[in-house]
């Protein structure tokens, strides 16, 4: 008797068991009790794993980093646009870790969001200067060197005098002059005419600078560099950046250097679709993007773009 007793108690608490793994099973699926409590777990924890891996894709599509090793990759090729960010608004975020920043769509323009204690690293030459949350446009004629969007316009047309003063000297002219004649009619908006001139010795050279700026009637602005050479100089070949692929410059220079001794003077007409940084279409992407990415730029690309569109150089030299 007393091993029936035994027998019994051993399968009463058997069915106990057996019930509550079935309910167990059933609380976490919700399937039939058949389905064994330990699986259900095991089923859980996949689907944990594969929402984690699915997470860190967004992660990774959203942010796209890049490490260092990867940006001074032969292969890596760098947006045209550039902004500087914060780093801190970054460190949050487990994809990012150990990048210098991270290459993203923004509106139809690629932009590198590069960190601003990365700079450095990056060995980038940025111009006039670094700010974080300022946005960069990639200079088209020197290599690793970005623009900031605001001086965009004003600095590749100081190259471009640069370059044409450095021709002047190179071609043995005595004098040369650069009349820069640009539509106002859309910028001026009250009349405004001054004068000024200088004259300044720079490596046996005298330069005058006149400025003139006319009224709104007139739709036309002039501005004038001119320099004086003291020296007498042997033509020699110019290196050229900024009019490297200018057939009239190209021009100018092999009739200066084949004929040096019959020339006398020469004008030479540059249009500013002739040198244009991007067009239009380019200009209101940037634009775009730059409101998309909330920066705050006081100019508008586009109508930069439209403005240089319509400038004119004439260059002028004495043989």
């Amino acid at each position: 008797m007393r091993f029936t007793e035994i027998n019994n108690r051993i399968n009463s608490e058997k069915n106990v068991v057996k019930k509550t793994a079935m309910k167990a099973a059933t609380m976490l699926t919700g399937a039939a009790p058949v389905i064994a409590a330990g699986a259900a777990i095991e089923n859980r924890e996949k689907i944990k794993d594969e929402i984690g891996k699915t997470y860190q894709q967004i992660q990774m599509k959203k942010y796209s980093p890049v490490t260092l090793e990867e940006f001074e990759s032969p292969s890596f090729r760098l947006p045209n646009m550039i902004r500087i960010v914060d780093d801190a608004d970054y460190k949050g975020i487990k994809v990012c870790n150990g990048s210098i920043g991270g290459r993203q769509k923004t509106g139809e323009m690629e932009v590198f969001y590069l960190y601003d204690e990365e700079v450095n690293n990056s060995k980038i030459k940025f111009v006039p200067n670094i700010l974080c949350d300022s946005v960069y446009y990639k200079d088209p004629y020197h290599n690793n060197t970005f623009i900031q969007v605001e001086d965009l316009y004003s600095e590749i047309q100081h190259q471009k005098i640069s370059e044409l003063s450095h021709i002047a000297y190179c071609l043995g002219a005595k004098s040369y002059s650069i009349d820069l004649l640009e539509d106002e009619n859309e910028s001026i908006k009250f009349s405004e005419k001054s004068n000024t001139s200088a004259k300044v010795k720079i490596v046996d050279a005298e330069v005058s600078e006149e400025y003139e700026r006319e009224t709104e009637n007139s739709r036309m602005s002039r501005s004038r560099i001119s320099e004086t050479f003291l020296e007498r100089r042997e033509p020699v070949q110019p290196e050229l950046c900024v009019f490297k692929h200018d057939h009239i410059i190209l021009d100018l220079v092999n009739q200066v250097l084949n004929n040096s001794e019959t020339l006398v003077s020469r004008d030479i007409v540059l249009e500013g679709s002739s040198t244009a940084l991007m067009s239009y279409s380019t200009a209101a992407k940037i634009d775009a993007a730059i409101k998309k990415m909330g920066a705050s730029v006081g100019v508008s690309i586009k109508k930069q773009t439209k403005h240089e569109l319509s400038k004119k150089m004439i260059f002028h030299l004495e043989f």
